[in-house]
């Protein structure tokens, strides 16, 4: 069973709504957990909270929530840095299917480090990473 790596909504829902994940992550994710399996996100995904955040598309306490279980030593999670070695990881993220840049750094991470992604976007699901929805 590969590690996963949760995308920034995943890791949100997970923390604060995971009746939103659908059937198949949730089951993942608890094996994983259950297994010893790690479970990751990327420090990608804080940053991106910090924004959405800051132009008031979200409201600060999932940021809070996942600042919160990532600084919990006990924690399912364990964040993700990004390395100068993604770099190469990211050109191979195709831009015409994955546009934005932080999904292009998850993906990239995902790829890197040989992690399945669970993620509901489409576009990830449709590039060069495995992925669990």
């Amino acid at each position: 069973m590969n590690s996963l790596l949760l995308d920034t909504h995943t890791a949100v829902w997970y923390l604060r709504d995971p009746a939103r994940l659908s059937h198949t992550a949730l089951e993942r994710i608890h094996a994983s957990i259950e297994n010893g399996v790690p479970l990751f996100v990327s420090i990608i995904s804080l940053i991106e909270l910090v924004y959405l955040v800051e132009k008031g598309r979200v409201p600060i306490g999932p940021l809070d929530d996942l600042k919160v279980a990532l600084g919990d030593s006990g924690a399912d999670i364990t964040i993700l840095p990004i390395e100068p070695s993604i770099l190469d990881a990211v050109e191979k993220i195709h831009r015409e299917k994955v546009p934005d840049m932080p999904d292009r750094i998850i993906a990239a991470t995902a790829l890197h480090r040989g992690l399945s992604l669970v993620t509901r976007d489409r576009q990830l699901q449709e590039s060069e990473v495995e992925t669990i929805w």
